[in-house]
């Protein structure tokens, strides 16, 4: 038995997630497969050639996108994000004319076919800048950061730092961030006030936010306002492998650090933070690896 596999039971019993299957895909080159739980609900059940989208309102079938397109086919090795009753992926690549584009696809159970949007970036964004986050809205894209959670759920993340960094040829944590509006396909390169690294990012479920985790500070974007606000210090330096945010205000962020008997939790009301030391450094002598970090409220948080 797999440790992924075992981590991912032991997160299913307590959370109570049953209808959540769980798929490796690291043998998967063909998309994905298995049944997903979507955000509103209902659930998708991945075909060879379609989707199959289940609610209460029946079956519907999205077919998912030309495998004889050579855009389209960038489609399969791209990560799926859940959003609402849908799926989405985003990948940074080139246009005709050798400019950088961010090809965008939907799939929903209101469309026949899986959609693709090109949306023109700025000419200073690298054509193979990795990752895509999206906003729980669906009006805004990060570039440059991914969800971790996604990633390992899909088997396209690397095993340690050093092959990410070997693959990519940066460090990841200094990988520019660009942020793109959906809404006008406008986009921001997001400089960090006073740093340049940063290693955990995340959208507030109520789309007002970004959320970065730099090196000692945890920096906030207000994407209305379009400016920065008002940042938490110090914090410990982040790990790359997990953020978690509560599921509602006030919002909490906790991360694993560099120091990996203990976790941080951020406050965003009081822009205080605190430390979660790990039990089984101290009884053990052992020191933990955290796999995933999930939220039981707003007042409980899940370490596994």
């Amino acid at each position: 038995m797999s440790p992924r596999f075992l981590a991912w039971l032991v997160w299913r019993k307590i959370t109570g997630a049953k209808d959540v299957r769980f798929v490796d895909y690291h043998n998967s080159r063909r998309g994905p497969r298995g049944v997903w739980k979507l955000d509103n609900g209902s659930k998708v059940v991945w075909h060879r050639e379609f989707c199959e989208f289940v609610g209460p309102d029946g079956k519907q079938r999205c077919a998912l996108p030309a495998s004889d397109d050579p855009v389209d086919q960038q489609w399969w090795q791209a990560i799926k994000t859940r959003q609402g009753h849908a799926v989405v992926a985003a990948l940074v690549g080139k246009d005709q004319s050798g400019q950088p584009v961010c090809h965008y696809w939907r799939s929903a159970p209101e469309l026949p076919r899986t959609e693709r949007r090109d949306i023109p970036l700025d000419p200073a964004v690298p054509s193979d800048l990795p990752g895509a986050r999206f906003s729980n809205d669906g009006q805004w894209l990060l570039l440059g950061q991914s969800s971790t959670s996604e990633q390992m759920l899909q088997g396209h993340y690397p095993k340690t730092i050093e092959e990410f960094e070997s693959y990519r040829g940066t460090p990841f944590h200094e990988l520019p961030l660009w942020l793109v509006s959906l809404a006008d396909g406008s986009c921001r390169h997001l400089e960090l006030p006073g740093e340049s690294a940063h290693h955990t990012v995340v959208f507030t479920p109520d789309s007002a936010l970004l959320l970065i985790a730099g090196t000692g500070r945890l920096h906030i974007w207000n994407l209305a306002e379009a400016r920065w606000a008002t940042s938490i210090a110090p914090i410990a330096e982040p790990s790359l492998v997990d953020i978690a945010l509560s599921p509602q205000p006030p919002w909490r962020v906790a991360f694993a650090t560099k120091q990996r008997d203990r976790i941080q939790v951020a406050n965003l009301e009081t822009r205080t933070t605190a430390e979660v030391f790990s039990p089984v450094q101290a009884t053990l002598g052992q020191t933990p690896q955290w796999l995933r970090l999930s939220w039981l409220g707003n007042d409980r948080l899940l370490v596994i």
